[in-house]
């Protein structure tokens, strides 16, 4: 999956991806304080106006948003605690995060998860991908956050 929503050539995005799918495959022994210190690692790494770091953390938190994920809470007050570590367009960003606000393309990637079934699988996805209009490397650093998400959640 990192291959179809990644340039190979960003390292960012290849360490931080190869750390979570580490953390991910041995989710069930996760620790809730790890995950919130490797999430709040994240945040101002990375180049661009948002952070790719940042970006990375708002996908992540909306998947655990839109699941109600049990962790939430505990992460969304621990990278509260760190917006310090990001310009103040990034905090801004997260801080609408935090509070279960997001942009119009994370509402439609919902819609499209929402829908997706084995029939309409590859439209689903295909939808997904197309909404990749913004940003230099914003939408796909906040896509490995998504997939990071979802894959912490499925084990």
């Amino acid at each position: 999956m990192f291959e179809l929503i990644f340039d190979k050539r960003d390292p960012f995005c290849q360490e931080k991806y190869e750390k979570l799918k580490i953390n991910s495959q041995s989710a069930n022994n996760l620790n809730i304080q790890s995950l919130s210190r490797d999430l709040s690692d994240f945040l101002g790494l990375g180049s661009g106006l948002t952070p790719s770091g940042d970006d990375f953390i708002l996908g992540f938190l909306f998947i655990f948003t839109l699941c109600n994920a049990k962790s939430l809470s505990y992460i969304s007050e621990e990278i509260k605690k760190q917006l310090t570590l990001t310009n103040d367009i990034s905090a801004t960003m997260l801080k609408h995060a935090l509070s279960k606000r997001f942009n119009l393309n994370l509402i439609k990637t919902a819609n499209y998860l929402q829908k997706i079934n084995p029939a309409n699988f590859n439209d689903c996805i295909d939808g997904i991908f197309s909404l990749k209009n913004y940003g230099h490397s914003s939408w796909q650093d906040c896509l490995l956050g998504i997939y990071t998400a979802l894959l912490l959640l499925k084990a």
